[in-house]
């Protein structure tokens, strides 16, 4: 259909527009990776791009209606801005949680910047889940209460960078002592994500007591992801990194969002 409409339409159009219009068949990959990289064009179009950190790949959807639709304006002035390098290529961020029934309403406090608990952020981005020092996964764990908090955060340029983010409850959850005090806890292992390209929204789900969130990223190495790596001049220019984050509720209520159904 479409093709007999094409060939009744391009009679009326002038012969330089012809000239600009391309239209491809099933073999559309190679022209396409002629005009866009592969690491920048999505998967189902011939290229390697999966966006793995968004909720529905390159063409994001909102599966199931679990995950919350943010308008733009969510993305535009977020509420911290730092400036990473490829000289000091981290960046750690902790904040203090209340659960949901206490009397503090928002839970975000500032972060720690003393020299031993920098020191002690750069170790923990090591970590993966099978390392000794990790207990398992609270969210697995039926009979601890859980709740939602939601990390967005964005770049101005780079190559992409590595986000790892970990929860230190305070004391024991139970009367059982299922967490030891300082015992440190895998929330979101390292992924590597573009957030120069698209904002990035995390989902994050934490026992709904007291304790902190470690936020951490890193730009990325030179032998991860598929970007090209910035020359030397271009390698000097700081990359801005804007980021929040904010409760289920406190981000529902200040963007008038209908409550998440979780299956």
């Amino acid at each position: 259909m479409f093709v007999t409409a094409w060939k009744l339409i391009r009679g009326w159009l002038d012969p330089r527009v012809i000239s600009k219009i391309h239209i491809l068949g099933k073999d559309h990959s190679e022209e396409l990776l002629k005009q866009i990289p592969a690491h920048s064009l999505p998967s189902f179009l011939g290229g390697s791009c999966r966006c793995s950190h968004m909720a529905g790949g390159c063409v994001p959807s909102i599966p199931m209606n679990n995950y919350p639709d943010l308008p733009r304006k969510a993305y535009v002035n977020l509420r911290h801005q730092v400036q990473v390098s490829y000289a000091e290529p981290r960046h750690s961020y902790t904040c203090d949680v209340a659960p949901v029934d206490s009397d503090q309403r928002s839970p975000w406090g500032s972060p720690l910047s003393s020299p031993q608990t920098l020191q002690s952020y750069a170790t923990w981005f090591g970590f993966k889940k099978d390392s000794p020092r990790l207990t398992p996964d609270p969210t697995d764990m039926p009979h601890v209460r859980t709740r939602y908090m939601y990390l967005r955060f964005m770049a101005d340029r780079g190559r992409g960078m590595v986000v790892e983010v970990l929860w230190k409850p305070f004391g024991a959850a139970t009367a059982a002592g299922i967490y030891a005090q300082d015992e440190e806890v895998l929330i979101y292992p390292e992924t590597l994500v573009d957030p120069q390209r698209a904002p990035v929204l995390l989902e994050l789900k934490v026992p709904n007591r007291a304790g902190q969130l470690v936020c951490n990223w890193r730009i990325a190495n030179f032998d991860e992801g598929q970007a090209p790596f910035p020359g030397p001049e271009e390698a000097q220019i700081p990359i801005v990194l804007e980021y929040s984050i904010d409760s289920e509720d406190d981000l529902l209520e200040e963007f008038q969002l209908q409550p998440i159904k979780r299956e």
